[in-house]
């Protein structure tokens, strides 16, 4: 909405892009997604109204809202001036009517006022839809819909919508923008909601963080693509770097290119040394092993940059009475810590669905020509820290009767879900809410909510992956939670995560987080809790203990359960409050 007026963004094959201005490089997403690669939404400019994300108004049923005029009618495209329309009447500014009509398949249309104004009439009216006036009853002032009326001045036909959100209507399986494809049944069901609605649009997206060698300034700089591409490349990649010829061959085309012959060796180092990535492993896993890797020398342009920290130094001193004996218990349970000074993460938007969130139902981002080979994407620069969890205390935690019994909840809440809506989790199909995912997201929430106190960011300024193996998955062993910024700029955050990552600040910051989640406001309420949250999927979490913002939890503030952290019994870190309490 701007100005009070309402529009719809285009698919993506009517945006303007340039290939090389609005180019977002991330090769291993490309092939996962089998396009060749990815754009960025193109910019506004006031030099030239045609450039920028394309969009078309919508509803284009509009509203005189002068109380003596209250016209209604439907703004023709030829009638568009590209600037706010004006009543046809009393010339003053109209606005867009609030209701639309949606289809589980992803169509969407305006409500058709003409018909709904004369839903009540046997005798079709001559005139139609050309003198119709929407109105509050005379004397109405509770604001209901059914204040509301429709009318038509030349039959006098009216209705009000009181009834409108019963009411199912004929899909014509149209996308507005899509003006010149002709109009279709899809035979879909249909409701009808308000423009503003939060299920008129669910998007997909998928998120991947850098990580090397393609975040490597060799890999990714002028010099490393001119290098890469130079002719006689490939026979230096061929070539025994014992042998005489080699040299002579680094030596040429750095010559050739002006530039060091370091950056010559360094880039054959990337194309034939040991990859983390593997064709037969998952995303996910590829970036737990770029996150939990040894450490090497970081160029100051890589995109991403990673030291392990050490907790030695809290943890290694004889004395235990030294060392606080809670913070020895939590070095028990984390295997290691990895501050990231920087990282890139893109994210791209694949489709996105109406009324209900189902990957079944999905609609392309691409619809109006299925052949292009791009999607569209955004990058963005943080910082952040990785936790990784011990593995083998965790799964041997989940392994208790009661640990499993209180999982088995929410997993069977989890397969009792509308088909196609459990794959649009991280994960895809292999996802499941086991105990030790549960486990690791609660503890990531609980930890957000006492950065925002500590780092300088917004709750809503850190976001989470969690890496754990579920079913299905058992080759990649997983198990580690990253916390990174999502509002740093092309350098990066602040620093204020990354710093508060050093296990001097992080562990104190885990153990007083822990205290605070044993008791919650809506205790018992929530600690007792059978399910709450969409579809149940939570136990022991509310906004008040464990909830963070919808654009900080990639899981929907779903899957979470303090009690399986902080219970006095049978918690995962219940030595820790026992001895804090």
């Amino acid at each position: 909405n701007s100005d009070r007026q309402s529009f719809i963004a285009c698919d993506i094959s009517r945006w303007r892009t340039g290939r090389t201005n609005n180019a977002v490089k991330e090769e291993r997403l490309a092939k996962r997604l089998h396009v060749i690669d990815f754009r960025s939404p193109p910019a506004f400019d006031n030099n030239n109204p045609r450039l920028g994300t394309p969009v078309y108004r919508f509803p284009r049923w509009l509203f005189c809202p002068v109380t003596e005029c209250r016209k209604l009618f439907e703004l023709r495209l030829q009638d568009e001036t590209g600037g706010h329309p004006k009543c046809p009447e009393c010339q003053h500014l109209v606005y867009p009517m609030r209701f639309v009509v949606a289809c589980e398949h992803g169509h969407i249309q305006d409500v058709p006022w003409g018909w709904w104004a004369h839903r009540n009439r046997d005798v079709r009216c001559e005139i139609g839809n050309r003198r119709l006036r929407f109105r509050i009853k005379g004397g109405a002032i509770d604001g209901s819909l059914g204040s509301l009326v429709v009318e038509c001045l030349s039959c006098n036909s009216s209705n009000d919508l009181s009834q409108i959100i019963r009411t199912s209507f004929t899909c014509k399986g149209k996308h507005p923008w899509l003006a010149n494809v002709p109009a279709s049944e899809c035979g879909a069901g249909t409701k009808v909601l308000q423009r503003g609605a939060s299920n008129l649009r669910y998007d997909f997206t998928t998120e991947t963080i850098s990580i090397p060698p393609y975040t490597d300034f060799e890999y990714w700089s002028d010099d490393g693509r001119r290098i890469t591409t130079h002719r006689d490349f490939s026979l230096l990649l061929r070539a025994d770097r014992t042998n005489p010829i080699f040299d002579l061959l680094a030596e040429k085309i750095a010559d050739e290119l002006e530039v060091d012959e370091s950056l010559v060796r360094q880039a054959v180092l990337h194309q034939t040394g040991t990859n983390i990535q593997n064709a037969e492993h998952s995303m996910e896993y590829e970036e737990y092993r770029a996150l939990t890797a040894n450490d090497r020398e970081h160029h100051p342009l890589d995109k991403f940059q990673k030291k392990k920290a050490n907790i030695e130094t809290l943890t290694g001193s004889a004395d235990r009475e030294t060392a606080c004996e809670s913070i020895h218990t939590l070095a028990s349970a984390i295997e290691s810590v990895h501050i990231l000074n920087r990282l890139r993460i893109v994210r791209v938007l694949t489709g996105y669905s109406r009324i209900y969130r189902c990957i079944e139902n999905m609609v392309p981002v691409n619809i109006g020509n299925p052949d292009l080979t791009w999607l569209p994407a955004v990058e963005y620069y943080g910082e952040g820290f990785f936790i990784e969890i011990n593995i083998d205390k965790i799964k041997e935690f989940a392994a208790i009767d009661s640990v499993r019994e209180r999982g088995e909840k929410l997993i069977n809440r989890f397969i009792g879900l509308p088909q196609g809506i459990g794959s649009t989790y991280p994960g895809g199909d292999f996802f499941r809410p086991t105990p030790e995912f549960v486990i690791m997201h609660t503890l990531s929430h609980i930890i957000m909510l006492k950065m925002q106190f500590l780092a300088g960011y917004s709750s809503s300024s850190i976001r989470e992956r969690i890496y754990c193996d579920f079913p299905g998955t058992k080759e990649e062993k997983m198990s580690g939670i990253l916390l990174f910024t999502s509002a740093g700029d092309a350098e990066g955050g602040m620093g204020g995560l990354a710093r508060n990552g050093k296990p001097e600040n992080l562990f104190p910051a885990i153990i007083d987080a822990l205290e605070n989640s044993v008791n919650c406001s809506y205790d018992p309420v929530c600690c007792e809790s059978p399910g709450q949250g969409i579809d149940g999927l939570n136990l022991a979490a509310c906004y008040a203990c464990a909830l963070v913002p919808e654009t900080s939890c990639a899981y929907r503030n779903q899957f979470l359960d303090r009690t399986l952290l902080i219970d006095r019994e049978n918690g995962f870190f219940n030595e820790i409050i026992e001895g804090t309490s």
